[in-house]
Parts: C-alpha cells; sequence; structure tokens
C-alpha cells in the first residue's frame, strides 16, 4: 500500500511549489496566501481557497475546522518569503 505524502503551503503565492509537489505525488491539504489577488489565482489554479492570516484568524474565534484536522500525518510544509 502506498501513501501520497501530504503538505501544507504556508506563503503559497500563485502555487509554484504547491505544482512541483503534486508533480510529483503530493497532495496539499491546506494553504495559506495573505495577498488576495494571489490568494484568488491559487484557488483557480487549483481548487484550494489559501486562509488568510492565520494568527489573526485564530485571534477572532476562527473555528479549528479551518486548519487541517490532523497535522501529525503531513509530512512535509512548503514555505514561500514574507518580504516588507
Amino acid at each position: 500500500m502506498t501513501y501520497a505524502l501530504k503538505f501544507i503551503d504556508l506563503f503559497a503565492g500563485l502555487g509554484g511549489f504547491h505544482q512541483a509537489l503534486v508533480q510529483l505525488g503530493c497532495e496539499c491539504v491546506f494553504a495559506s496566501e495573505l495577498d488576495d489577488d494571489l490568494a484568488e489565482l491559487y484557488c483557480k489554479n487549483f481548487g484550494i481557497k489559501p486562509h488568510g492570516d492565520i494568527p489573526a484568524r485564530r485571534q477572532k474565534g476562527a473555528p479549528a475546522g479551518d486548519f487541517p484536522r490532523s497535522l501529525n500525518n503531513l509530512c512535509l510544509h512548503s514555505g514561500g518569503e514574507l518580504s516588507k
């Protein structure tokens, strides 16, 4: 039995790293992107709506269902660069 590696895509941008991992057989289970335009493009490209500012959502009482249910099963997370 084989299992696909699962990953979360932090600072997802337009999804270049996502695309590479999916081509390698991995599965994205969560994405986060602060830029609304990039998040919209990411959703169009991959069918996953990225969440915005995770700490701000948690402070506002966002339900736990907004986040991956089983982080223990993640094998990899990808992250871009936050530029100021």
